[in-house]
Parts: structure tokens; sequence; C-alpha cells
């Protein structure tokens, strides 16, 4: 009995359905799509089935194939069917041709010989590969004539194919009937599955149809029918456009945001180094203004009042040469002290410490005043900014001035630590203190706190009269100082 199908609604044409092995033509278009089929059954014996492929006669079919328009590629597939088929299958001499032009032949390597080997059964004529769910099952047999391309299926459990992929010439096959041929023989034992393909089926809601046809054509009974769905890909759906139209100019918001954030911090970075250098300069300003300066008009007063006491009082002209000296020494300090302060590549914790033990060295030469260090011999690479750097370093010698003029011959420590992002420095005497309530504010010991302030940092001091006097900064570490000028 031989099924009849239709699917209502897409082709109202009744189609025999494919039982058995097969041999597909599939015509594809430039994305490898397929816009038309054709497939040829084998079923029972062939007409020249001896007992195997090795000694059966091969018999030439010759059937008529309708390239469509947009026809790029032909793929050819010899199929064992359902898996409850089995049986033996062979196909040789496969050709394909134009009937206005027969002595051309469109499809290559149709007698499978290119690629294959005697010896070895297993490989692949060239441009055919192996597939289903036993490609073993697929093999190339050789006869005297050569190689057939054969699939030998004895278990009605599973299936394999041969699949070839070739182009065509659009201008020659586009639109037009071909003819193809070849030579076949076989044994096939069909299973009561049976297929029917529909390609190309668009959205919507079908009947599938199907009834049995006895041999002399007359429906066994009144069929079988059951309505189909085929949904949208969802790129089809209804939704789809809007909501990819929604995301690009959603996409295209969020880029121009972007674009514009980037572009304010990047003037508020430039907005932040300016300020910083602007705060460089006043402070560059304000120190050679107020200690510069100072000591400038110093060593030019003593320079008049020794050039007037130079020939009337030769001992006072000396005593303002030594003032002259002093002055001058201390102004060469002054401006260390700015370059080393201004110069970017001091920015690190490192030069800072370094500048700590400076600072004892230059204010304790030549005086009673003994001092120690107590500071990591590596500090972590942890980048300040030329404020912190500037303020930190000033209160650190004003401390040691504080000692120096105020505490009497005495040892002094000045430990350094850096933990948890914060910079703590101790300096701690042992000379004379004083009374907390009554000296705090008459030594100098609030501009501490003003200097730390402007960076966010503390201030703690203790004193007695006789047990010393112990002054402690902690200063945060900003994470991103504030740009340098290079």
């Amino acid at each position: 009995m031989q099924l009849r199908c239709q699917l209502a609604g897409f082709d109202e044409q009744w189609q025999e359905s494919v039982q058995g092995m097969s041999l597909t033509f599939e015509f594809l278009d430039e994305q490898s799509r397929p816009v038309s089929q054709m497939q040829f059954n084998m079923t029972g014996t062939s007409a020249g089935w001896a007992t195997g492929l090795g000694d059966s006669t091969l018999t030439r079919r010759r059937q008529v194939l309708y390239a469509p328009d947009d026809a790029c590629f032909l793929r050819v597939t010899l199929s064992s069917g359902a898996p409850d088929t089995s049986g033996s299958v062979g196909i040789d001499d496969l050709e394909l041709m134009s009937p206005r032009q027969p002595e051309e032949k469109l499809w290559k390597n149709g007698s499978f010989e290119q690629g294959s080997n005697v010896l070895s059964p297993m490989l692949a004529p060239t441009g055919w590969t192996r597939g289903g769910a036993e490609p073993a099952m697929a093999l190339v047999t050789w006869r005297e004539g050569g190689a057939i391309l054969s699939l030998i299926d004895g278990d009605q459990s599973i299936g394999g194919t041969w699949t070839c992929v070739q182009p065509l010439d659009t201008a020659k096959v586009g639109g037009r009937t071909l003819i193809v041929t070849w030579r076949e023989a076989y044994n096939v034992i069909t299973g009561n599955q049976q297929r029917a393909t529909f390609l190309n089926v668009p959205p919507g809601n079908y009947v599938f149809r199907a009834i049995g046809m006895m041999e002399e054509m007359q429906p066994e009974s009144a069929g079988l029918s059951a309505t189909i769905i085929v949904r949208p890909h969802f790129w089809q759906r209804g939704w789809f456009w809007p909501a990819a139209t929604a995301c690009v100019i959603t996409l295209a918001a969020v880029a121009v945001i972007r674009a514009r954030n980037r572009r304010n911090r990047q003037r508020l970075r430039e907005f932040a180094f300016q300020t910083a250098l602007e705060r460089d300069r006043t402070r560059i300003a304000r120190d050679m203004h107020d200690d510069l300066g100072t000591r400038i008009t110093v060593l030019n007063i003593s320079a008049s009042l020794a050039s007037r006491d130079l020939e009337s009082d030769p001992l006072k002209a000396r005593k303002q040469l030594d003032k002259m000296s002093v002055a001058a020494r201390g102004l060469v300090i002054a401006m260390d002290e700015l370059v080393w302060a201004v110069d970017p590549s001091h920015d690190n914790l490192g030069e800072l410490a370094l500048r700590f033990t400076l600072h004892a060295e230059e204010v304790f030469h030549e005086s009673g005043v003994r001092y120690r260090f107590d500071i990591p011999e590596s500090l972590p690479p942890v980048p300040i900014s030329s404020d912190f750097r500037h303020h930190v370093s000033m209160a650190v010698r004003e401390a040691l001035h504080n000692i120096l003029k105020h505490a009497g011959p005495c040892e002094v420590s000045l430990t350094v630590r850096y933990e948890n992002g914060v910079l703590s420095v101790v300096i701690q005497d042992n000379g004379r203190g004083f009374t907390m309530d009554s000296q705090t504010e008459g030594h100098g010991l609030a501009n501490f706190r003003s200097r730390l302030a402007d960076i966010g940092g503390t201030c703690e001091i203790s004193s007695s009269p006789a047990g010393g006097t112990r002054v402690s900064f902690l200063c945060p570490v900003p994470e991103s100082p504030t740009p340098r000028y290079r």
C-alpha cells in the first residue's frame, strides 16, 4: 500500500510518501538554503539484483529535475531511509546534464573513483561525506567496472547516508529543466515508517492529510488528518522590529551619554590639573615671598651694615659678615627645599622619608641634640601629591626647629610608618617640655594643625615640663593624587 500526503493550506497537490532507501536531489540558494527537492525511492529488489552488490547488474535510471532561478548548489544524498529499513543499495555513473547540451557534464566525479582506494573501502570519494546515526554503513564497493557508492544496512534501528554538495553555474541551469542519470542496484526491505517532505513552509496553521492507495489507485480508507502549526522565527514576530529599533535607539543614547560623560570627566581632570597647577604656583610664590624674600632682605641689610662699619668698626662689620654667611646658607637650604617641593620625581613616600632625615641633619648640625631614625628600609611605592609632600615636610621641619629652639640638649627620635593607607610620623624628645595649657599656642604648634588640615591629616601633641614632648602626625594618603604638571 502506498500513502499519498497533502499539506492543506500550503500545497494542495497530493504527493507520494517516501519509503525504503532513497536518492535525493536538493537545489540550494546562495545561503545554502533548500529551494527545491526531488526524492527517488528504492524499495524491493532492482531488476538486475543477484546475491549482492558485487555480482548484481546495475540498471540505468533517468529522471528529470527542475532547477529554480536562484539555484547555486546541488546537494545529492543517498540515504538508508527510516531506521526500520534494511538492505543494500549501490549507485554508479551519476551524471547531470542539460537537454540542450548533453555532452557537457554538470556533475563532477560521478564515477566515484577520485579519492577512492580499492584497499581502503572507508576512504570517501572526493567531495562526499558520511553521515547518519551509523556512518560506517556508508562504503565504497569495488567491482570489475570500478567503484560504486553503497550503503549496507543490516540493523533496523539505525541509518546512514552519503552526501555531496557541488556548485552550479546559475547562468546555465537557473530556471531550466535538467536530466539526471545513474546506474543502481538494490535489495531493500522496507519497514512501516513512511516520510513526506515539504520545503520552505511559511509560518501558519496547516492540515496534514494522508490516505492509503491500493494498487488500483483507489483509496483504502477515509485517511488521517492532523493540524500542524509552524511558528515563526523570533525575528519574524510582530514585536521583534519595534523591540530591535528600541534597543538600537537605547544603545545609541547610552553611547552618546557615555561619550558625554567621558568628555565631562576629561574636562574635570583638566580643571583639576589647572587647579593643582595654580595651587602650586601660588604656594611657590608665597614661599618665595615669605621665606626667600625675608632671607634676601636680611642678607641685603647685613651687607649694607658690614659695608658701613668696615672701616669704622671692623669687629662689628665682621659680625655682620657672619650673619650674612648664615643667611646665605639658609637661602641655599630654602632654595633646595623649593626645588625639591616642585620636582614630581619626588612624589612618593620613600623620597618624603628621605627628606625627613635631611631636615634633621640640617637642623641639628653642630648642636647638642642627638637624633636617631626609625624608618622602614623600603616604603610602599605609593604616589603622593606635591601638596601632601610639601605640607608634611614643612610640618616635620617645623617640629624639629621647635626642639632645637626650646628643648635644649636632648635626644630625638623620628619614627615613620605607613599602614592601611595612613602615613604616621612621630617625633619625640626627652628635653625640656612645657605645660600644654599655657604654652601650646605660644610655641607655634597651632601651625601643625593648620598645615595638616589642608591635606586631611591630624596632629596630636603631648608634653610635660619634665617628660619631653611628643608630636604625632597622622596623614591619610589619597588613592588618586592630584595630577602634576610634568
